[in-house]
């Protein structure tokens, strides 16, 4: 139970972080910002699917309001977010949309 609470809190503070960004959409550091916290959400995704048993991972999800569809998405940004930026930003700058470079 000890990991449950731990991932459960890791979860409500990052959320709460994401949550208080979303009016400062006009910063210009909100995207890395953004991107960096879910980023960290789809990490602890993969974290509690290691860490937990299955009832305690869907009592966890339910408590995040996240269906499959939503917990997918957090763990692929967790994987993919901060490099998909990236990259679109080289591309932005070399006014190429297929080659980053």
């Amino acid at each position: 139970m000890a990991a449950y609470q731990h991932i459960e809190n890791a979860f409500a503070y990052h959320f709460k972080r994401l949550r208080r960004l979303e009016p400062q959409i006009t910063r210009p550091m909100y995207n890395l910002e953004q991107f960096m916290l879910q980023r960290t959400i789809g990490q602890y995704c993969y974290l509690a699917e290691e860490m937990l048993e299955p009832e305690a991972l869907e009592h966890l999800k339910c408590a995040l309001r996240l269906d499959e569809a939503g917990w997918r998405e957090f763990k692929q940004k967790g994987i993919w977010g901060l490099d998909i930026m990236i990259l679109e930003k080289i591309q932005q700058h070399s006014g190429e949309d297929d080659s980053p470079f």
